[in-house]
């Protein structure tokens, strides 16, 4: 991050970048604090470039809280990624349906849980994590790879440490 800082002036959307990397760092240590505030606060006035990324970790940001009306927004705004940018960038919109079953599992709802998956499945079902949710439903699946029953799923923000293959597909257009 401390790289990212020297980016200012000619570049604002890699500012917008470095702000989001910010937040993202944040969120992965699990204890989001003034770099998602200050994100959250500029939000409105961001690119339509690198709004939906800006969304995503404010969205898994808000799922962090351990207060549940917090959460919910956090899941709201997660399931408006896919709504709303899924066609231009399916690999986030996927991560964002990903995010959101996991916590409905959290929430022991399992007919929102399975909507997600089947929305998932269905519309992204290409992406990373379609296949990867695949994987974990397949009977085949080596013990302790459910990302939802493992005990590694019990750590904050394990899966911020899995490698991804999410690489945003952003195009300015709202």
């Amino acid at each position: 991050i401390s790289v990212l800082r020297g980016i200012e002036g000619q570049l604002p959307l890699l500012a917008e970048l470095r702000d989001i990397a910010g937040a993202q760092l944040e969120v992965a240590n699990g204890q989001p604090g003034p770099a998602v505030s200050s994100l959250a606060n500029r939000l409105n006035a961001m690119s339509a470039a690198n709004k939906p990324l800006a969304i995503y970790w404010l969205g898994i940001a808000k799922l962090l809280s351990d207060q549940e009306p917090v959460q919910r927004e956090g899941v709201l705004q997660l399931l408006h990624l896919p709504a709303v940018y899924g066609k231009q960038s399916p690999e986030l919109a996927a991560a964002a349906l990903y995010r959101t079953m996991g916590t409905f599992h959290t929430w022991k709802d399992d007919s929102a849980q399975s909507a997600i998956r089947r929305e998932l499945l269905g519309q992204y079902g290409q992406t990373y994590y379609g296949a990867k949710v695949l994987a974990e439903l397949s009977p085949n699946s080596p013990p302790g790879t459910n990302p939802w029953t493992s005990p590694r799923a019990l750590k904050p923000m394990a899966w911020m440490n899995e490698p991804t293959t999410i690489s945003p597909q952003f195009h300015a257009t709202e």
